[in-house]
């Protein structure tokens, strides 16, 4: 349902916008990833805490005080991104940041409309948070496809009301606050919780410890798109369109791994010693479902790319393995990202992806110019690689080894 959705949502703005255009709303639209970067990183706090929350009122107690926190910071998060979003506005700004030729007077303010309904829903994203962390993922998996459907609708009543084309970019962000909005609204009920928590009789909770490296990690990881975006805009702009694209239908690809291994993290977080023999089958899983997604996207986004564009977007051959390859990085990844949640993990996955984030930007910098739009691809793929994946891995081995002499020292 989700790629269905991300491809007709695609379909109709090449239809009614043209080539050149979508890229230039694609582009606007992608600000919404910058998602991760303004939940401060508190959303690992909320998933730690309700996962342990069923083992005591102290802990239920604790869990609630985390909640109400997470959302009085988020609160404060969508006040400034509005501000500062504004700010840009006010000055013009928004065509140098995004290369993307806005008109002085409404058209400056599109980026900041497309950001508005993503603030709005910032508050409103613990309730995922809650979700995923009361082992209910499967709820938000479905609560998740209302954002893409949401996107659709919202866009197909743009296209009706004869709006500037590039006003289309807000669809995405739309549907980012409807499901955070039903998210908050089943996440709280299933805990039997209130929709706005008081704070009589909660203790005080403090979110820094998990809060500040997922911050980081939060920031590296949507930056990390942007600068693909950003080197392809800057030094291979006439490939825009193709691999906008191309991206389109690898995030629902993504989305669906993504999703589908958040349900690993309370698994993992509620019993870590129980969890080294559920993290190797999760990686060999994992693992096999990125070959699967690599050969799926190579085999079949041509043809999907070919129908959603109408025959107008052309997208190569490498630019198609280089997506495919980054599915198979990531979803090899995830089961690593999921177990190292606790605070000194954290700390050290932000490192690596701050490193990433450098390899990225170098690696781009350097080859972009020479080998075009597929080589920002494979630099994240590379980035990924060699500062995330391989050091998570080695992280988590290193975890169970120690678990293991523990064990047998205890049983001696």
């Amino acid at each position: 349902m989700t790629a269905l959705a991300s491809l007709l949502f695609t379909s109709l703005v090449i239809h009614h916008s043209g080539s050149q255009v979508f890229g230039f709303v694609m582009l606007i639209a992608s600000l919404f990833m910058l998602v991760p970067f303004a939940d401060l990183g508190v959303g690992a706090s909320v998933v730690n805490a309700v996962a342990v929350s069923s083992r005591s009122d102290a802990e239920m107690r604790v869990a609630r005080a985390v909640v109400r926190k997470a959302m009085k910071v988020l609160s404060l998060s969508a006040l400034s991104l509005l501000a500062v979003g504004g700010a840009v506005s006010l000055g013009g700004l928004w065509s140098r940041l995004l290369n993307v030729p806005l008109t002085p007077g409404f058209q400056q303010w599109i980026p900041t409309l497309a950001i508005l309904p993503f603030a709005l829903a910032l508050p409103l994203s613990v309730g995922n948070r809650i979700l995923i962390g009361a082992g209910a993922n499967h709820t938000a998996t479905v609560i998740g496809v209302l954002g893409p459907v949401g996107s659709l609708a919202v866009t197909a009543i743009l296209i009706q009301a004869d709006v500037d084309p590039l006003v289309y970019s807000v669809g995405p962000s739309t549907g980012v606050l409807i499901s955070s909005a039903l998210a908050y609204f089943l996440g709280t009920k299933r805990l039997n919780w209130p929709l706005w928590e008081r704070g009589f009789g909660l203790p005080r909770v403090t979110l820094r410890g998990a809060a500040v490296p997922m911050f980081i990690i939060s920031i590296a990881v949507p930056l990390g798109v942007q600068l693909q975006r950003y080197f392809v805009s800057n030094l291979a702009s006439s490939d825009l369109a193709q691999y906008a694209l191309a991206a389109q239908l690898y995030f629902p690809c993504y989305s669906v791994i993504s999703n589908g291994s958040i349900s690993l993290w309370p698994i993992f977080a509620s019993d870590r010693r129980a969890a080294a023999e559920a993290w190797t089958k999760a990686f060999g899983l994992m693992a096999s479902i990125g070959i699967l997604a690599f050969a799926g996207y190579v085999l079949f986004a041509p043809l999907l790319a070919n129908v959603v564009s109408g025959g107008k977007i052309h997208v190569g051959t490498g630019l198609l393995v280089a997506f495919g390859a980054l599915l198979l990085v990531m979803a090899a990844h995830q089961p690593a990202g999921m177990f190292l949640t606790w605070d000194a993990a954290l700390r050290i996955q932000a490192l690596c992806s701050v490193f990433a984030l450098a390899l990225i930007a170098c690696i781009s910098l350097v080859t972009v110019p020479v080998f075009g739009t597929p080589s920002a691809v494979w630099a994240t793929v590379i980035g990924v690689g060699l500062a995330q994946l391989v050091p998570g891995i080695a992280l988590v081995l290193r975890h169970i080894r120690k678990d293991a002499r523990r064990e047998i020292s205890h049983s001696l």
